[in-house]
């Protein structure tokens, strides 16, 4: 797959082909809503690009759309002082009053904090497939959403499988986090063990399959 689409560069980097597969235009869709739906959490800011990277949470797109008053991969930590809170002043004169409002808004590190790439659209701020399905579901209501090509759906290349129909309703399922994992039967009053069987760490409030991967 990579020598055919994208043979000079990364997965990341690749573009979308009007002659590729099916398979190669559902993952190239997958790829564009994860980016979509990520951003930086802001740490010390030293990791982040000002006018590159997605980091400000209040703003649709999470970019600052102002015209750069520094250089185009400045970090994010130009606009912080010493002591790692924001310079108030420098911040309200580089950007629109509502970028400046939503990055001032922004807790800052005085602790140096690492920053970090987390999944915009869950509290924990990990990705999960249910999450996913129901931001790609909500596109039409939600201005930072990937716009979805309605030729490329998951659902309707699921269905049309030549697979036993167990096995396309697990799928469904578990897609819609309605396995019965124990961390499922305890949020539902069940008395279970939630630590997971193969890591023996505590559960999160989503299912584990596969030896342990978080899918």
């Amino acid at each position: 797959m990579k020598g055919c689409y994208y043979p000079q560069t990364s997965f990341l980097d690749a573009k979308k082909s009007s002659s590729g597969s099916f398979l190669w235009s559902s993952l190239v869709w997958g790829r564009e809503l994860v980016e979509k739906g990520s951003r930086w959490r802001v740490g010390t800011g030293q990791s982040i690009k000002i006018y590159k990277d997605r980091w400000i949470p209040r703003l649709s797109t999470f970019r600052i759309v102002s015209p750069m008053v520094l250089g185009e991969w400045s970090s994010m930590d130009s606009f912080k002082l010493q002591d790692g809170s924001w310079d108030d002043v420098l911040v309200r004169q580089s950007f629109s009053e509502e970028e400046a409002e939503a990055i001032l808004s922004l807790p800052s590190s005085r602790i140096g904090l690492n920053d970090s790439i987390i999944w915009h659209f869950d509290n924990s701020g990990v990705y999960s497939v249910r999450s996913g399905y129901w931001i790609a579901k909500d596109k039409d209501s939600n201005p930072s959403c990937i716009s979805l090509n309605p030729s490329v759906s998951w659902w309707k290349f699921l269905w049309r499988l030549r697979l036993p129909t167990k096995i396309k309703n697990f799928i469904w399922k578990a897609c819609n986090d309605w396995i019965p994992t124990n961390i499922n039967l305890a949020v539902h009053g069940v008395k279970v063990e939630t630590f997971c069987p193969f890591c023996c760490q505590k559960q999160r409030p989503r299912y584990m399959l596969c030896g342990g991967v978080l899918l």
